[in-house]
């Protein structure tokens, strides 16, 4: 199931995105073989390396360093906090088809977990013992579109273009759309 990022929380700017990056990180990656991190936005243009990939060690412990290394790694050399490629996956990548475990692809709007029911009721107890919320992802299905709203030439334009405003659950409750 494809769980997507609750926007809500990580649009707050007292939010903790590093350590919810980081958190969510090395718990998916438990269940991973392969990992792909480009850095998007280089702090210095002359940085040697901007990707990153190849085999996850095996050993929980090693895993779990070499997970937070690498978050540190895009991090520190990012200009900014987003945005950022890193690919979490049991199969090679990055590749071209699917979605893979971790998918954070460029930015947190476009972030995708695609894990099984119990994988992901494991990572919102994790979240929880770490102090995060534990709806920091919802289930896909879950987002809520409507016809792209407002008044004058360019709403009603997108509107007949078929364009949409999507919320997040928290987003949507916030609206007071519920």
């Amino acid at each position: 199931m494809r769980y997507l990022a609750e926007l809500h929380y990580f649009e707050q700017a007292d939010f903790p995105v590093r350590k919810a990056v980081l958190v969510t990180a090395i718990a998916v990656a438990q269940g991973c073989r392969h990992c792909y991190a480009r850095i998007l936005a280089p702090r210095t243009p002359s940085l040697p390396t901007k990707t990153r990939s190849g085999v996850l060690p095996a050993d929980p412990r090693a895993k779990e360093a070499f997970v937070a290394d690498l978050v540190g790694w895009l991090f520190e050399h990012s200009r900014f906090e987003d945005p950022f490629c890193l690919l979490l996956d049991d199969r090679p990548l990055p590749r071209r088809d699917g979605v893979a475990r971790f998918d954070h692809h460029d930015h947190t709007s476009s972030w995708v977990l695609n894990l099984s029911a119990e994988a992901f009721a494991a990572l919102q107890e994790r979240w929880q013992a770490e102090g995060l919320p534990t709806d920091l992802f919802y289930p896909e299905d879950q987002t809520r579109c409507v016809p792209y709203p407002g008044r004058g030439f360019w709403p009603t334009l997108w509107r007949r273009l078929g364009a949409q405003k999507c919320y997040t659950p928290k987003q949507w409750e916030a609206e007071g759309k519920r």
